[in-house]
């Protein structure tokens, strides 16, 4: 059991719809629908939690949905570290269509940080938790509401460091980029997100695998870039490697937050004492449980 402290300044609530198929300019009835909290953040802590890890989960959250969230985390057994702000929590809706196997998301961009005191809070509790002795790994994950500076990533992987850390980051684009010269321990984004971020959408095979080492051995980190079917391609700079999916599911149900799961369960294993290796394949065998889920979960 590890004490993992979890990331996410852009918390959500998820809601899915289920169709057998999905009309535009008609009306759809789904045949199956529910709400849960997520974001990165929380899909990530829920299956800490529930791989039998004791999570952390920091955040901001709204005033205006933050009984729920407490909860839910009263439930799971997960710890809190919170500012409140003033401003919604955003509700993202996601469209599944079992016929076709495809997902169509339906985001919002969330309500800016209600005062630069909630950016002030969470670096406190920053603080507070990153220098507590059982916390040996940190994740960060997925983009920031607006109103916190550029720096505050960045500046929690560099104290992350000197305090011998180890730091996964599931973030992209300029969050990364900012946190890189830092040293983190894994670097997850997936393959859109990698090539996005490196400027290289649309690469060949053998120029993203180039581009992964290449960068690996810059940043002193091991990239885990996921890619869907393909599995996950793995650096420390001097290799390349890739791994397959743990197991094809051929007819998914919900595919929404599997990177998040995956994430989690590579944390986890790492956490343990667990090799690269073993890390990926069990961060995809978990992956590939939840797809077969309506909900987040294992």
């Amino acid at each position: 059991m590890s004490t993992i402290l979890a990331i996410n300044l852009n918390p959500t609530f998820q809601q899915s719809f289920f169709y057998k198929s999905f009309q535009k300019d008609d009306v759809n009835r789904a045949y199956a629908h529910n709400e849960q909290i997520a974001g990165k953040g929380f899909n990530l802590v829920r299956i800490l939690s529930l791989l039998g890890d004791k999570p952390v989960y920091l955040s901001h959250l709204g005033r205006d949905r933050f009984s729920e969230v407490q909860s839910e985390c009263s439930k799971l057994g997960i710890e809190m570290a919170y500012a409140l702000s003033d401003g919604p929590m955003r509700t993202c809706v996601t469209a599944l269509e079992s016929d076709s196997g495809s997902t169509t998301e339906f985001t919002c961009e969330a309500a800016p940080i209600s005062s630069p005191d909630v950016e002030n809070k969470i670096r406190t509790l920053f603080e507070q938790q990153i220098v507590r002795p059982e916390i040996e790994w940190m994740i960060i994950a997925g983009t920031q509401a607006p109103g916190y500076s550029p720096s505050l990533f960045p500046d929690m992987v560099a104290r992350a460091s000197e305090l011998g850390k180890k730091t996964v980051l599931d973030i992209c684009g300029a969050n990364l980029l900012g946190c890189l010269p830092f040293h983190p321990t894994i670097v997850k984004p997936n393959r859109k997100e990698f090539e996005k971020t490196f400027g290289i959408t649309g690469a060949s095979d053998s120029e993203f695998e180039s581009m992964v080492r290449s960068k690996a051995s810059q940043y002193a980190a091991t990239m885990v870039i996921t890619c869907g079917s393909r599995g996950a391609f793995a650096s420390n700079g001097d290799f390349g490697t890739w791994y397959p999916v743990a197991q094809y599911v051929k007819n998914p149900v919900n595919a929404t937050g599997c990177g998040d799961v995956f994430t989690a369960g590579l944390t986890h294993t790492l956490a343990s004492g667990g090799s690269l290796s073993e890390a990926i394949m069990f961060g995809s065998e978990c992956a590939a449980r939840r797809v077969v889920r309506m909900d987040v979960g294992l």
